[in-house]
């Protein structure tokens, strides 16, 4: 067997305060902890959520309650940080789902898988030996 791409996973909660716009926030998380790509789920209450819909319109809801949000964060080439988030909401007792095209939390708890850098010696084969430098010296 032989890992076709290593690269070091790491796994963990992000916790979203309230108030914070969540797309900037997951951005912001990605260049600081190095993320290359990352798989999100979540749960939680969007004070204020605009979802693009099926029909190619938008619409903004207030106090949105999370039943799902799933979604994959991923550093392109040219260095932006792209958020694609989708998630299904209650709102007055119905459930609306989209696309997050902009959103201020309420307080989100994220479960985030996320591949960070390449790992050297994980790719099955047997990992170099160190190099090492020896100088002597001579008594004059």
């Amino acid at each position: 067997m032989q890992l076709v791409e290593p690269k070091a996973v790491a796994r963990g909660l992000v916790r979203v305060s309230p108030g914070e716009d969540l797309v900037e926030a997951l951005q912001a998380l990605a260049r600081v902890a190095g993320w290359q790509e990352a798989l999100v789920t979540g749960a939680g209450q969007l004070d204020l959520v605009e979802l693009a819909v099926a029909d190619g319109g938008t619409m903004t809801l207030e106090n949105a309650e999370l039943a799902s949000l799933s979604g994959r964060i991923v550093l392109r080439d040219d260095g932006y940080v792209e958020v694609v988030l989708r998630a299904t909401v209650l709102v007055a007792g119905g459930l609306c789902c989209g696309r997050i095209v902009a959103a201020m939390t309420g307080g989100l708890v994220l479960a985030v898988d996320a591949i960070v850098a390449p790992v050297a010696g994980l790719s099955g084969e047997p990992p170099s030996p160190p190099r090492t430098s020896v100088s002597r010296t001579t008594p004059s």
